[in-house]
Parts: C-alpha cells; structure tokens; sequence
C-alpha cells in the first residue's frame, strides 16, 4: 500500500506537479504518526526537494524544445525565489 503512493508520487512528480507528489505522499498513514510530520518541518523540506527534483524534471523533459526559459515563469511554477532559481540553474550547467 505504501509503495502504492511512493509509486504515484513518483509518477506526479517526473511530471513536474510536485504539489500532487507532496499531497500524495502525505496520504501515506506511517507519515503522519512522525513528530516531524507534526511540527511541519518534513513538509517543509520535502517541499524544497521535491520542487527542485519537479523542476530538474521539467527541464530535462522540456529543453530540447525551447531555447531559453523565463525565471519568472519558472518561479512561479515552482514556487520558488529567482535567486534560488538560479543557482539551482548555475549547479545544473556547471554539472551538465
């Protein structure tokens, strides 16, 4: 049942929707018994990774179809500042 939503999450996520992926993999009753679950920071390191991973995700899957991509339109899909953006960007070409 538990590989159920991590499958699922999965799948939302190489997708990109990573607010699916979080929302699917907080259905998972084992997480919700943690502390950590209750003072909100798994959900708030979770989101972090799981918004950069959506958006290593979409860029993967979307770069050979477009020259260059707005950093306010990748800020407000990920939710995310432009600054983190951007260095997120920066490790990505210096890695690629």
């Amino acid at each position: 049942m538990t590989r159920d939503f991590i499958l699922t999450a999965a799948r939302y996520l190489n997708k990109s929707d990573w607010k699916m992926a979080l929302k699917t993999l907080f259905e998972i009753p084992a997480l919700k018994k943690l502390p950590e679950y209750f003072d909100g920071s798994l959900q708030k390191n979770l989101s972090a990774e799981f918004q950069k991973s959506a958006l290593s995700a979409f860029l993967d899957r979307t770069a050979k179809q477009y020259k260059s991509f707005s950093l306010s339109t990748l800020s407000e899909m990920f939710e995310s500042d432009k600054k983190d953006i951007v260095r997120f960007l920066s490790k990505k070409i210096l890695n690629n």
